[in-house]
């Protein structure tokens, strides 16, 4: 569950690196991160109860945004499937989103040094 927490760390300092995308105008963004708060990918939840599920929550909904992450991981510590669900701003939901897809294929080992 350690790892858990490094992946979720990560996703936090991926969003603080993209929260200027609340203040700045929408033709400075590139459509890459617009796509994803738009259009985000992976949201919804895993079954909690099953064995291979890890989930992490992270934030304070009394001063912004929070994070519930979901993985599914195989016998070989591989991440075979990822959720989210985030409350908050466009770029806490565009970075929740991102981090589902690049985490997804890889293992846990390696997706908590991102």
């Amino acid at each position: 569950m350690g790892q858990l927490w490094g992946l979720l760390a990560a996703c936090l300092a991926m969003r603080w690196a993209l929260s200027d995308a609340c203040f700045k105008p929408r033709r400075l963004y590139e459509h890459f991160p617009v796509d994803h708060y738009e259009n985000p990918r992976n949201v919804g939840s895993l079954d909690k109860s099953a064995k291979n599920v890890g989930t992490g929550l992270v934030g304070a909904p009394a001063c912004g945004d929070v994070m519930k992450l979901q993985v599914e991981v195989d016998k070989n510590g591989k991440i075979i499937d990822a959720r989210f669900k985030t409350f908050g701003c466009g770029s806490a939901i565009a970075s929740s989103s991102l981090a589902t897809e690049w985490i997804k294929g890889k293992t846990v080992k390696l997706t908590s040094h991102l």
